[in-house]
């Protein structure tokens, strides 16, 4: 039995597809504290032309927009990962809570998990096969392990 979506399913964005001249859309969803904006960082200097790759952030899901602003259409995103602080006691009902959100859609090739501070190994809150069970019963997800800058 398919369970129900989420109340607030989305991510807060609607997977669009992308036009062929647009840059490549990325967004990384963490905690703060979790490596996420370092690792924009490195991203962004490897490929540092924006008409290439856009690089998003945010801590919060779903993404919503200021009342006071003037709405925009929906954020197209081609790629999310899901940035996970093995150090972090609530690292693992986050990612639970991002994976109930996430759009269906991309489940299957637009989506994956990096694990940051692999490796402050005395200082993981949670072994890595809870993380890895986390996921198992949902779909065969990419996990990357780093080592990151706060």
């Amino acid at each position: 039995m398919t369970p129900a979506p989420h109340p607030k399913a989305g991510f807060g964005l609607f997977p669009t597809p992308a036009s062929p001249t647009a840059p490549w859309q990325l967004l990384l969803i963490g905690a703060q504290g979790s490596g996420k904006q370092s690792l924009a960082k490195q991203l962004a200097q490897i490929i540092p032309r924006t008409d290439q790759l856009v690089i998003h952030t945010t801590s919060e899901l779903p993404i919503s927009q200021s009342p006071s602003v003037q709405p925009k259409p929906p954020l197209h995103v081609d790629y999310a990962v899901l940035v996970v602080n093995l150090t972090d006691s609530q690292a693992l009902a986050n990612l639970e809570t991002y994976m109930d959100l996430a759009p269906p859609e991309y489940f299957i090739g637009r989506l994956c998990i990096v694990a940051t501070f692999f490796d402050r190994k005395m200082e993981h809150a949670f072994d890595l096969v809870e993380l890895e069970a986390v996921i198992e019963n949902i779909c065969d997800i990419p996990i990357f392990y780093l080592n990151a800058k706060k």
